[in-house]
């Protein structure tokens, strides 16, 4: 083997040596009870303005950062909705939804006593501080709200847009 080709071999093998694995870097996981707060974009026409969302949420590392999953803390909904977001170093982007086709998604209940459907991706920011870490952010998709009495998810409001606004803070 030639001299410059043993350079480069050891050159490689520091920076191999080197590498760290990937990982949301600065900040503790996403673990535990959080409350996910939506609002309703600013064109949307609806008689609430917001809805939130009591989850339980992990967080587990992944080829490229970290993937944050969760469900809906309530034990009879936890297959009805689910959450996942790529976390790559401050940065959240993925979906949240619950079951159903477009058109008939079906309810979870939210902390107001309230029914909603969605269909979002989410894109946010995480705020690092001292303990669990909190994000915020715009959701771009369906949202809905309605009367747990009038069983749909959209007599409140219903609305697609690309600038519903969110929040996820740890409870």
């Amino acid at each position: 083997m030639s001299r410059a080709a043993r350079v480069a071999v050891a050159a490689l093998a520091v920076l191999a040596a080197s590498a760290t694995p990937a990982r949301p870097q600065s900040t503790s996981p996403f673990v535990g009870n959080y409350r996910l707060t939506l609002s309703f974009a600013p064109s949307c026409t609806a008689a609430v303005r917001s809805v939130a969302v009591f989850l339980v949420l992990g967080e587990r590392t992944a080829a490229r950062g970290s993937e944050v999953g969760g469900r809906p803390a309530a034990a009879n909904e936890v297959r009805v909705a689910e959450l996942a977001m790529q976390r790559v170093g401050s940065a959240l982007h993925g979906p949240f939804a619950t079951v159903g086709s477009r058109a008939e998604r079906e309810p979870i209940t939210t902390v107001e006593g309230y029914l909603t459907g969605l269909w979002l991706v989410l894109d946010g920011t995480v705020n690092a501080g001292s303990g669990r870490p909190s994000a915020r952010g715009t959701a771009a998709g369906l949202l809905e709200a309605g009367r747990a009495e009038d069983d749909s998810p959209d007599t409140l409001g219903v609305c697609t847009a690309a600038d519903h606004a969110w929040t996820l803070e740890p409870v």
